[in-house]
């Protein structure tokens, strides 16, 4: 049977504080400045902004977590930096694994973003933090998960690679048949409007505020699609519709329907 212990047992936690707006810059003074998941990379934070006034400070290969919406996104820190509220940072102590920390919370975005609480953006405290559950393993059985899930990180990587280099030649052949418009007119290729070529039918989302989920549909929005084209669930909001034939139909969608960012 599994044992469990609380992050807090195993992890020291740092919340992040905003500094003083004036004390932010984007010329290189100060401490590298993190204020939420925009600044995370693919493991790696992106250093936008610095801070001369750091209110709250993590140290180098610190676990970043973000505690605002959309909650449970990680990154590790390569240096010495600022970090503001929308962030929360983790250090393991003696003998834990700050890997193995890493790939638990993986585990736990969708139960840490249940969790968040707020009416305009999802965020967690400290405390949720803290009774956070692990589970509990021996050191060097740590360090053997890290191992083999770093491996599986590292295949994962190489097939998306694949996946984007096919992506990228399905658009190649595309252009080599067809060319691009307007370059593409020496072709003699017959050109028309979308809507001539194929049974389209756009609707257009609706702006009404969120509302209490227990009354109420739920909605995407732009946060829940991702750069890939994928959608991200993990943070959904709900909206009121007094006249449902008439108001919420026109901006339903279904499976199969392409979602257009505009």
């Amino acid at each position: 049977m599994k044992e469990y212990v609380k992050l807090s047992e195993v992890c020291n936690i740092i919340m992040g504080q905003s500094p003083e707006s004036n004390s932010y810059n984007e010329l290189g003074n100060g401490l590298p400045f993190f204020q939420g998941n925009a600044d995370f990379g693919e493991l790696y934070p992106v250093t936008k902004m610095w801070c001369t006034e750091p209110k709250k400070i993590v140290e180098k290969n610190t676990l970043l977590i973000s505690v605002r919406a959309p909650i449970g996104a990680l990154n590790f820190s390569t240096e010495r930096c600022c970090i503001g509220r929308g962030l929360a940072g983790i250090t393991a102590k003696a003998p834990t694994d700050l890997k193995y920390i890493y790939y638990g919370l993986m585990n736990k975005k969708e139960e840490l973003n249940r969790l968040g609480t707020g009416s305009t953006f999802k965020a967690i405290n400290k405390k949720v933090l803290e009774n956070t559950l692990i589970v509990k393993e021996k050191a060097e059985r740590q360090h053997n998960i890290v191992k083999v899930l770093d491996k599986n990180i590292l295949i994962i990587a190489h097939l998306q690679k694949q996946l984007y280099l096919l992506d990228e030649l399905v658009k190649s052949r595309f252009v080599e048949l067809f060319g691009t418009y307007p370059a593409n007119e020496q072709k003699g290729w017959a050109t028309a409007k979308s809507a001539r070529c194929a049974v389209l039918e756009a609707k257009y989302g609706s702006s009404r505020p969120a509302a209490d989920w227990r009354n109420s549909y739920p909605y995407l929005r732009m946060n829940n699609i991702t750069y890939d084209g994928e959608l991200d669930l993990s943070d959904i909001k709900f909206i009121t519709y007094p006249r449902w034939k008439e108001d919420c139909l026109e901006c339903t969608v279904k499976r199969g329907d392409v979602l257009f960012v505009k």
